[in-house]
């Protein structure tokens, strides 16, 4: 008895429709691996670009409420004064670790096009977590600094070294 080795339509079909499952499935599994690493590897990430503790002028250089780009690039974060408050939200996009560029006066990633509230907050886009804050203080000649090894999420906003009240 010969057995044919041809493969019939609906074994092709079937085939063919296990394999792409397959390769959804593995897909799906790599995202899901990537995007848990996300947060934890974009903070480190931040953290990691430039000096830990960066010195970026006194109050006085911030007198109007807005977003202050002038660290993103090489320090990865932004300084912002917002409704009496000065902090210091990273510039790394919580979607996809882009640095966020400040485009028609919001924060805005360049690679998905998410959109960020002064506060931190995602207000359009794919990215659904707030930007993480650095350490912010005042010394007593007046100087601000910002202490890339203290970070804050949005639970923590309101803690003490977030933000400096002006």
């Amino acid at each position: 008895m010969e057995q044919s080795t041809e493969l019939s339509r609906r074994n092709f079909v079937a085939v063919t429709a296990v394999t792409v499952a397959g390769c959804a499935c593995a897909a799906q599994q790599a995202f899901a691996q990537e995007s848990s690493k996300g947060d934890a590897q974009a903070e480190k990430d931040a953290k990691d670009t430039g000096p830990k503790q960066v010195e970026v002028g006194t109050v006085k250089d911030y007198e109007k409420d807005g977003v202050v780009d002038k660290f993103a690039k090489p320090n990865k974060f932004f300084i912002v004064r917002h409704e009496g408050k000065l902090y210091a939200p990273t510039a790394v996009c919580t979607h996809k670790k882009c640095t966020i560029k400040i485009k028609n006066g919001a924060m805005t990633c360049p690679c998905h096009g998410s959109k960020f509230t002064p506060a931190g907050m995602p207000m359009g886009g794919p990215a659904k977590i707030s930007l993480y804050r650095f350490g912010i203080s005042a010394g007593q000649d007046g100087k601000i600094t910002v202490d890339k090894t203290k970070t804050f999420d949005e639970k923590k906003w309101e803690e003490e070294g977030s933000f400096i009240k002006v």
